[in-house]
């Protein structure tokens, strides 16, 4: 397997997380914009996955939760990884950077959203630790229901 390196991204890096999220979450409404918005915002740390030189999947956490802003959870605002890349281990490996990224930041814990219905993703997140924390109908723009998934960190 190619080694996978990661990096906090740039603005140079707008144009790839605007095409991929339009790739991999335009199901659920318009992420290529929020997420470009959500890149833009300083409480956000964009990272950048990447096999031999090219990016192949980002991920972005917010240091404090939206909701309550509280200063010691962290929200996973989004994980995404190019299609021909998925099931590689690229979104595991990410998914650790950003754990390990939010204990530098000595948060006690993440949380998430994710579709419903995006069993794949809520197997990637079970695998890794998280929890089943509740339920949100119609969470998406485009009406699809979510669940929120909670992880402790050991530090």
């Amino acid at each position: 397997m190619e080694e996978i390196s990661f990096r906090i991204a740039t603005k140079k890096d707008q144009d790839f997380i605007r095409q991929l999220s339009a790739s991999v979450f335009s199901i659920f409404g318009h992420y290529d914009e929020i997420l470009t918005d959500w890149f833009l915002h300083p409480g956000v740390i964009t990272v950048i996955g990447s096999r031999n030189g090219p990016p192949v999947a980002f991920a972005m956490l917010q240091i404090g939760e939206k909701e309550t802003w509280n200063g010691s959870i962290g929200e996973l605002l989004a994980i995404a990884v190019i299609p021909e890349h998925q099931r590689q281990g690229v979104g595991r490996a990410l998914l650790n950077y950003m754990e390990d990224l939010a204990l530098r930041f000595r948060l006690s814990a993440i949380h998430l959203h994710t579709g419903k219905d995006n069993l794949p993703a809520q197997y990637l997140f079970e695998r890794a630790g998280y929890k089943i924390a509740g339920a949100e109908r119609s969470y998406y723009p485009k009406g699809q229901s979510a669940v929120k998934m909670v992880k402790r960190l050991n530090s």
